[in-house]
């Protein structure tokens, strides 16, 4: 099922981003449903049952459906704990017998240079030059409650899960855990929907029904996932128009969006979804430049992020251009051409993410944003 999703912060009007929906079986019925999401193949299925019905069999299901836990350290193949924060979403908390989802959302690396090399060191000014983790998940069966900032599971990992800080050479690493509900049957009959990804946690919501699922409302993850960049009004700096990264401090260009590869500082967080443009309450981390994680700026596209705008004549900053659409299966498109001097300074889209193995799944990436 293909969902309408927002438009991109890129210049081009009808682009449009989508969200998907599909049913897998691993012992029973169980929807996914991941905001801007790609689905390069068919998922894995779990190894085992957890604890069918424990969660009854709602007859008006609606609402956030999923708890939330950020991952707070790396963790290796073949371990059998999961370092977690504080959860948020719903109100259930981890207990023995819970079937959990963890998934890397965030690991890619990327090329820092500040030319066409940006991205995927290939001239296209998009892209990665490392997926490692990202995108891969899998089922686990929690054996207790969260303990000490832990939570145990019946049998190790089958791969390997990173938390990384953003830094000068990367941008951040972030997976999480999520608690699926197991329904014995359910109706819904409003909206189930997934808490917005916050750069940590949310973008997905996941269920797991033994019996019969009815869907009288919707299930849906639309404007939760990764975030555009936001855009802010400025009166020009250093650099120059051929920039393809440049530090959020200076006073030109637009912000890159977010993705697989990082999260830059300035965020489009609206409300609501297709909502007005709202500035995020927890700056992000970032883009590296080699030396610092200010790299937040310019028409480079980090991973599938859209690169945003950069300006004809930056000392003015007042030769706009468009921000780039972000990529999922496909590349993003690219921003339109500095309004003045006509050059192809707009966000690169950001990249496709294709060729993926069965056990990854992606979010699609944010817009790159026009500056102004």
């Amino acid at each position: 099922m293909i969902r309408k999703n927002s438009k991109n912060e890129g210049s081009k009007p009808g682009y449009e981003r989508r969200a998907s929906r599909r049913t897998v079986f691993p012992c029973r019925l169980l929807v996914l449903v991941f905001c801007l999401m790609l689905f390069p193949s068919l998922e894995s299925a779990a190894s085992f049952c957890a604890s069918p019905g424990r969660d009854g069999s709602p007859a008006a299901l609606s609402g956030t459906v999923n708890t939330y836990y950020p991952g707070t350290a790396s963790v290796p193949s073949g371990a059998t704990s999961l370092p977690v924060g504080p959860s948020s979403g719903n109100a259930a908390q981890i207990a023995a017998g819970d079937l959990l989802l963890v998934i890397q959302m965030q690991d890619a690396d990327l090329s820092f240079s500040n030319s066409g090399n940006y991205g995927a060191n290939n001239g296209s000014g998009s892209g990665y030059t490392a997926l490692n983790q990202t995108g891969v998940y899998e089922y686990a069966l929690a054996t207790g409650s969260v303990s000490g900032g832990h939570v145990a599971i019946s049998t190790p990992l089958s791969n390997s899960y990173r938390m990384r800080a953003a830094s000068g050479t990367n941008g951040q690493s972030r997976y999480q855990v999520i608690r699926v509900p197991q329904y014995l049957s359910a109706t819904v009959s409003g909206t189930v929907t997934a808490s917005p990804w916050d750069g940590s946690v949310g973008g997905v919501a996941v269920l797991d029904v033994a019996g019969a699922l009815t869907v009288n409302g919707t299930i849906t993850a639309d404007g939760a996932g990764f975030r555009g960049g936001l855009g802010r009004r400025l009166g020009g700096g250093s650099g120059a128009n051929t920039d393809f990264l440049s530090s959020y401090l200076v006073n030109d260009n637009g912000s890159k969006g977010e993705g697989i590869a990082g999260t830059p500082h300035y965020l489009n967080t609206p409300a609501t979804f297709n909502g007005a443009p709202a500035q995020a309450g927890a700056l992000g981390s970032g883009y590296p430049d080699g030396a610092t994680a200010n790299a937040s700026y310019g028409c480079g596209a980090p991973g599938n992020a859209g690169g945003g705008g950069t300006d004809g004549q930056p000392t003015s900053n007042s030769d706009n251009s468009g921000g780039g659409g972000g990529g999922s299966y496909s590349v993003g498109a690219q921003g339109g051409n500095s309004w003045s001097s006509n050059l192809p300074v707009g966000g690169r889209g950001g990249s496709a993410v294709s060729g993926l193995a069965f056990n990854r799944v992606i979010l699609g990436g944010g817009g790159g944003r026009r500056h102004q």
